[in-house]
């Protein structure tokens, strides 16, 4: 591949294809806004044949329930929402989730954004021969790291700009048990939204993250497009690869050389 120069904590890093990058989990998810034939109680239906349509590739099935939380008065909440069809790979590495307005695919398998968009294409176009959808109003593509172990969790400052690490940079006489970073970036109707954070054991920063035993420090890029005059369906594939674009690019702009050689 070529090689790219971009700035790092230390010095220019070369992008390279990392084959033990810490990622646990790739996601791009389209929405839409409430069709007339299409909600809570018509979805099921429309899931069965979705099931049947990519069932070659996505064998297992399962059904959910959304989880709202909520911050009230008297604490946080959580409210069962709406239900979800899930559509899982043989092996279990890669899922479509399907509700009456949106659609998802997530893999804890990514080997890069060619093959991930086109899985998302082939499960677009699939719902789109059985529903109409005149346009999409959101598009989100995210990338989850996370760090876990003593050797990787003493090096972040090495790994990644300071910027990048809230609390885990800052000196101090106490040791820091916890840290939560939060930016959002806007260019042209589009977003990218950066956390990350230092996590006890068993705590996460989103609901859809299953937490892990130990602690970890988690980075996560949420990509986002959500343009005035909507997303064909048949279109979504160019807006994801730019999505992933700015992600890539933001990313590669925050490592250093010793996160490069530890991951290559």
């Amino acid at each position: 591949m070529t090689a790219t120069q971009t700035e790092s904590p230390s010095a220019t890093v070369t992008r390279c294809q990392l084959s033990r990058a810490p990622l646990v989990r790739v996601l791009c998810q389209v929405q839409w806004l409430p069709l007339s034939k299409v909600n809570s109680n018509t979805i099921q239906p429309i899931a069965d044949q979705l099931a049947l349509a990519i069932a070659d590739e996505y064998p297992f099935r399962e059904t959910a329930q959304e989880m709202r939380v909520t911050i009230t008065p008297a604490g946080v909440e959580q409210q069962a929402g709406r239900v979800i069809h899930r559509f899982v790979s043989a092996d279990r590495t890669w899922t479509v989730t399907l509700s009456d307005l949106f659609l998802a695919v997530e893999t804890a398998a990514y080997s890069g954004h060619g093959q991930f968009i086109d899985r998302l294409e082939r499960a677009m176009a699939a719902l789109t021969a059985l529903i109409e959808i005149p346009y999409l109003v959101r598009l989100g593509y995210r990338y989850t790291d996370r760090l876990t172990g003593q050797a990787d969790l003493g090096a972040i400052e090495t790994y990644f700009k300071p910027e990048l690490l809230g609390g885990v940079s800052q000196r101090g006489p106490f040791e820091l048990a916890q840290s939560v970073t939060e930016s959002v970036f806007k260019t042209d109707g589009s977003s990218l939204r950066v956390r990350s954070a230092l996590l006890a054991p068993r705590m996460a920063i989103t609901p859809d993250l299953a937490p892990v035993d130990v602690t970890s420090w988690v980075l996560d890029l949420d990509s986002v497009d959500e343009p005035s005059s909507g997303i064909t369906p048949n279109s979504i594939g160019a807006f994801a690869e730019a999505l992933s674009s700015r992600a890539s690019d933001y990313f590669w702009s925050m490592v250093s050389e010793p996160f490069v050689e530890r991951f290559q």
